[in-house]
């Protein structure tokens, strides 16, 4: 009797120390703190999108109650689900890739495939329509022009007031100093001006319409909306580095605001995002620079 007991005593303890093991293996393979820091990470985003999607979607509510018409609201709709298309390309890579880059290069590449995929693929916008055409020597010539502008603007201003966004570049003991270079060289630009003043801009003329003329640039309600949603982007963002919501509000004066109001000028005004794509890099590595050579 005593040896059953003794044997059911065994086959309990064997039973609950599997038991246990089995857990730390779950728990060791769920890695739960690793999916605590990625709910973090998703809720920053969803607090983003929620802000660049009321950024726009308020304006375009009014401006359909104005017009008296459902153009607006379709657009809205159309871009709500590009600016969560985009967010989401933005985001998965970096959560789940295996690369050991400093930078979103991963997410930057997706986010400058699909207004491809979205024009060539499904053709539901033309390639005119977002500006994939190549402009011609003037419109090159005025995207590089703008850049230089601003650059030297840009490098007046730091040796004036410092960089006040030099908290958010990364350290260049941190050895990132040529991935940065190459990043901002080429990717910012690139997935920014394809999705933002490429498919965003697309959808919002195609509803909306270019009514107004500026120096010989066609817009309408759609570069605002573009641009100020460009800029709200900017302010509030997610650090990868810091593991938190980064508000930016420094960033915002009014070489910020000509700049990006710059970026859509040059993209109406040549209908190409080609040059703004230069312009954009350029002002971007150059930026970087900047702060590395003279901090």
């Amino acid at each position: 009797m005593f040896s059953s007991l003794k044997n059911r005593d065994e086959i309990s303890f064997d039973l609950l120390g599997r038991l246990h093991r089995l857990l730390e293996v779950v728990k060791k393979a769920a890695n739960f703190d690793r999916w605590r820091e990625v709910v973090d990470v998703y809720l920053n985003f969803l607090m983003i999108l929620s802000l660049d999607c009321a950024v726009v979607a308020i304006p375009l509510l009014i401006l359909a109650c104005f017009r008296k018409s459902c153009s607006p609201l379709v657009a809205g709709g159309f871009l709500m689900l590009a600016i969560c298309f985009d967010t989401l390309c933005l985001l998965l890579p970096r959560e789940f890739g295996i690369s050991s880059f400093h930078w979103n290069w991963e997410g930057k590449i997706l986010s400058s495939i699909w207004p491809l995929i979205v024009v060539y693929g499904f053709k539901w916008l033309t390639a005119k329509e977002v500006g994939l055409n190549l402009p011609d020597q003037k419109g090159w010539l005025l995207g590089l022009g703008m850049g230089v502008f601003f650059v030297v603007w840009n490098f007046l201003d730091f040796l004036v007031r410092g960089d006040p966004s030099a908290d958010v570049h990364p350290n260049p003991a941190m050895n990132f100093m040529f991935e940065t270079l190459l990043y901002q060289f080429t990717m910012p630009g690139l997935a920014e001006e394809l999705v933002v003043r490429g498919v965003y801009l697309a959808i919002l003329n195609h509803y909306l319409g270019r009514q107004w003329r500026l120096f010989g640039a066609s817009f309408g309600w759609g570069a605002i909306l573009v641009t100020v949603s460009f800029i709200m982007s900017h302010i509030v963002f997610f650090s990868p580095t810091k593991n938190q919501l980064i508000f930016n509000i420094e960033w915002l004066d009014i070489q910020t605001i000509l700049l990006c109001f710059s970026f859509v000028y040059v993209r109406e005004k040549t209908g190409s995002v080609w040059p703004c794509v230069l312009f954009h890099n350029l002002t971007n590595v150059l930026s970087f620079a900047f702060t590395w050579v003279l901090v």
